[in-house]
């Protein structure tokens, strides 16, 4: 079962198969399935979102051909069609098979996986209304396999995009259908509306956030998702060393570089660790800016913010870390260092392994 938005050419226009493949070649999202020919995969780091886009033959060749002209391999020919020289019923001496009418198949479809957040369907509406608009076809839709059957171009007018309101309700009733349709109940992990649409409001920020603070030095990380203490909480990975914009998240993958007394001179010793994100905004509340648009964000500004909002973070002690350095590095090359003997000035730390005096025996 599958939810699937349909592109059609415009009533009584041709199929402009050269746009087409136009279209699908800038998306950035869009890459190969290895496993299908005839199928691509979208696939949008900043959100998250994946779908799957089933182009009809002759566009999934010509695409595929555009994409290996791009890397720069070798464009196999093709061959003879399959039924060259394959025997016919005449041949054989049966009657010929009765003719049936042709069916039309969409150009390209777009399949909207079920039991995934609400803005699943609102970038797939999006993405087919950009590629319809760069192709001049129209977009449709259907769902639980429903057929659109063979029509002919200029039998009607061209239909109004439908509303992301109404594509909602039947995809949550074909949800419905499915889950009910399941063998044994399946544990489902629920969100809500109003996290999601916050993730997917960064998400779709994100690039251009990119665009204007990367130039500054400012990194803009990725948003992720894990189960942690038993529910879903976003995460945001941030090294302490680097200006970074913290989305408001539950946790924060922290990094950071401590200095500790070593033997001779002050080690770096490495850690990371989950810290909560209300923690990670208040230490930093004071060095920073918060926007509100398109969601609450931390942006250190001027130069000595990084570097203050950072020691205070680095002062402060990490719960759990995952990872933690040797407590002494020379321990395990057998130099461990220890007071001297007697004496109570002079100098208060030697090293085992210097060469010492060997009694005689006797």
């Amino acid at each position: 079962m599958a939810f699937d938005l349909y592109l059609w050419p415009k009533a009584g226009e041709p199929l402009d198969q050269d746009r087409i493949v136009e279209a699908i070649s800038s998306e950035p999202a869009i890459r190969e399935d290895a496993r299908d020919p005839e199928r691509f995969l979208y696939h949008r780091e900043d959100t998250s979102v994946f779908l799957s886009v089933l182009l009809e033959r002759g566009l999934a060749k010509a695409v595929r051909r555009r994409a290996a002209a791009a890397r720069g391999e070798p464009i196999e020919e093709e061959e003879g069609g399959a039924d060259e020289g394959a025997e016919t019923s005449e041949d054989l001496g049966e009657p010929p098979l009765p003719e049936e009418p042709p069916v039309e198949f969409a150009p390209v479809t777009i399949t909207v996986p079920f039991f995934v957040p609400s803005f699943f369907l609102r970038e797939a509406i999006q993405f087919a209304a950009r590629l319809s608009d760069a192709a001049g076809m129209e977009w449709d839709h259907a769902f639980s396999g429903e057929a659109s059957g063979a029509r002919e171009a200029g039998d009607r007018e061209p239909p109004a995009p439908p509303s992301f309101e109404t594509l909602f309700v039947q995809w949550r009733e074909e949800m419905r259908k499915a889950l009910a349709a399941l063998a044994r109940p399946v544990p489902l992990a629920v969100w809500s509306e109003a996290e999601a649409g916050l993730w997917w409001a960064y998400g779709e920020a994100r690039s251009r956030l990119r665009a204007e603070l990367e130039p500054e030095g400012v990194e803009v990380p990725v948003l992720q998702l894990a189960r942690h203490e038993g529910r879903l909480k976003t995460v945001c990975a941030w090294d302490a060393s680097r200006p970074t914009v913290l989305p408001r998240c539950d946790l924060i993958l922290l990094t950071r570089v401590r200095f500790k007394k070593g033997v001779f001179l002050p080690r770096r010793v490495p850690e990371d660790g989950l810290v909560s994100g209300a923690k990670i905004w208040d230490m930093l509340g004071p060095f920073s800016e918060v926007r509100k648009e398109p969601v609450d964000l931390d942006l250190p500004r001027g130069p000595e913010a990084p570097r203050a909002g950072g020691r205070r973070v680095g002062d402060a002690p990490l719960p759990a870390p995952r990872n933690r350095a040797p407590r002494h590095p020379l321990r395990r090359g057998g130099l461990r260092p220890r007071r001297a003997r007697g004496g109570k000035g002079g100098k208060r730390l030697r090293q085992e392994g210097r060469p010492q005096r060997i009694p005689k025996n006797g």
